[in-house]
C-alpha cells in the first residue's frame, strides 16, 4: 500500500518554485493544490486581512516599488505566501496615510482663495473636500470600483478575469496612497495644484507601467488604454461624489 508520503509530485510550488512532496510545499508551507481566483479566495483574502501585521509587507512595498506588474502576476498566479494580501496592503496603506494626514493637516484656506473667489463657491468647495478627506479610505475604494471591469474590456485578449484586474488594482491604489504621502508634504507646502496634478497622473503612469508585464502588450497601447480606463473611473469618481454631497447637503437641510 502505497503512503501518501512515498508519492512524489512532480509539480513545483507556485509561490517559491520549490518541488512538491506532498499537500503542501516543505519550504514556505503554501497548499499544493493551485486554482485560479475565485471568489472563496476573496472571503479568504479579507479574513487574512484581520490577521497580524507581518514581514510580508516589507517585501511587498519593494516588489511593487521595483516590479508591480510582475509581482501582481506572480500574486494572480498562485504566489500568496510570499507578499502580502491586496486588501490588507490597502487598508494598511490607508491607515499610513491618515496618519499622516492628522498628524500634518494641509491649510487650504489659501488655495481655496485660487479656486473660488465667490463666498458661496468657496464654503461649497470646502464642503467637497472635507467630506473626501474624512471618508478617503472609501473614496479611493469607489474609485477602484469600476476600474477592473473597464480593464477587463481593455485587456480581453490576456485572459485576465475581472477578479485578476481586481488584484492588480487594489494593490495599485495601496502603493498609490503611499506616493499620496510623499506628495501630502509638497502640498503642506502650498503646491496643491501641482500635488493634485502629480497624483493624477502617477495613477495613469505607474498602472500602465505595471499592465505592461501583466498584461504582456507593448507600452504605447497599454498606456493608451490606462489613461482612458482611468478617466473613466475617474469620471465615474466624480459622478459617484456628486451624488454623495447631493445626499449630504440634503439630510442635513432636512
Amino acid at each position: 500500500m502505497t503512503s501518501e508520503t512515498d508519492v512524489v509530485v512532480t509539480q513545483k510550488c507556485a509561490n517559491c518554485d520549490t518541488p512538491l512532496h506532498g499537500k503542501f510545499c516543505a519550504k514556505c508551507g503554501q497548499n499544493s493544490f493551485y486554482e485560479r481566483l475565485s471568489f472563496r479566495h476573496v472571503g479568504q483574502f479579507i479574513a487574512e486581512t484581520f490577521g497580524g501585521f507581518d514581514a510580508g509587507y516589507w517585501k511587498t512595498f519593494k516588489a511593487m516599488t521595483t516590479r508591480p506588474g510582475e509581482m501582481c502576476s506572480e500574486f494572480v498566479e498562485g504566489r500568496h505566501k510570499s507578499y502580502m494580501n491586496p486588501l490588507k496592503y490597502y487598508l494598511i496603506s490607508i491607515a499610513g496615510y491618515l496618519f499622516f494626514f492628522n498628524w500634518f493637516p494641509i491649510n487650504m484656506d489659501a488655495w481655496m482663495e485660487t479656486v473660488a473667489t465667490d463666498p458661496e463657491a468657496r464654503a461649497a468647495t470646502e464642503q467637497y473636500m472635507q467630506l473626501m478627506f474624512d471618508n478617503f479610505k472609501w473614496t479611493a475604494l469607489i474609485t477602484a470600483i469600476p476600474l477592473p471591469f473597464i480593464l477587463r474590456l481593455f485587456f480581453r485578449k490576456s485572459g485576465r478575469t475581472v477578479l485578476d484586474n481586481a488584484i492588480l488594482v487594489l494593490y495599485i491604489n495601496a502603493h498609490g496612497t503611499v506616493f499620496s504621502i510623499l506628495l501630502h508634504f509638497l502640498m503642506m507646502a502650498g503646491w496643491m495644484n501641482l500635488g493634485m496634478t502629480l497624483a493624477l497622473l502617477f495613477g495613469a503612469v505607474y498602472l500602465a507601467w505595471a499592465g505592461v508585464k501583466f498584461y504582456g502588450e507593448g507600452w504605447v497601447r497599454t498606456t493608451l488604454k490606462a489613461f482612458i480606463a482611468s478617466t473613466i473611473s475617474f469620471l465615474f469618481f466624480m459622478f459617484a461624489v456628486a451624488i454623495w454631497i447631493g445626499i449630504t447637503i440634503a439630510s442635513k437641510a432636512g
